[in-house]
C-alpha cells in the first residue's frame, strides 16, 4: 500500500476569505475514501458525503459547485496516479473493485504506520465505520 496523502481540495479553495479552512476537513475525509477506493457505489457515496459536509459547513452553493466538479472530474480520461480512486493500493484498485473485509485491516495498519496530521482520530474512526457500512451494503 501507499501511505495516505491529501492535497485537501485539489486546486479548489478550502474555505472562504473569512475562514480559509472552513471545509478543509471535508476534503481530507474525501481524500481518505479516494485512497481506500472500492466499488462505484462507494465512490458515489464519498462524493455525496463531501457535498453534505461542505453544505453543513455553511456553504451550500460551494457544495454544489464542488460536487459537480468532482463528478465531472471522474469522467475525465486523464487520471493522476496519486489522485485517482483507490490510489492507496499498489495493485491497481482504481478499477472500482469492491473492498473486502480483509482490506480494512490493511488500510488501518498502513494508516497507523504512516499517520497524517490532517486526519483526526474522530475522522479516521468515521472513515473506518463508513467502510464497514459500505461492505455490509455491498453484501446485500
Amino acid at each position: 500500500m501507499r501511505p495516505f496523502e491529501t492535497d485537501y481540495c485539489t486546486g479548489f479553495p478550502e474555505g472562504t476569505r473569512q475562514d480559509p479552512k472552513l471545509w478543509k476537513h471535508c476534503c481530507v475525509e474525501h481524500d481518505l475514501h479516494f485512497w481506500a477506493g472500492g466499488c462505484r457505489n462507494a465512490r458515489r457515496a464519498a462524493d455525496r458525503r463531501i457535498y453534505q459536509c461542505i453544505r453543513d459547513a455553511g456553504a451550500p452553493g460551494i457544495a454544489r459547485l464542488m460536487f459537480l466538479g468532482i463528478r465531472l472530474g471522474g469522467l475525465s480520461p486523464i487520471k493522476f496516479e496519486k489522485r485517482k480512486w483507490g490510489n492507496g493500493w499498489k495493485d491497481g484498485r482504481g478499477d472500482y473493485r469492491p473492498l473486502t473485509p480483509g482490506d480494512l485491516p490493511l488500510l488501518e495498519a498502513e494508516f497507523r504506520a504512516n499517520p497524517s496530521l490532517d486526519v483526526t482520530p474522530e475522522m479516521f474512526r468515521r472513515f473506518l465505520e463508513t467502510l464497514q457500512e459500505d461492505l455490509r451494503e455491498d453484501r446485500q
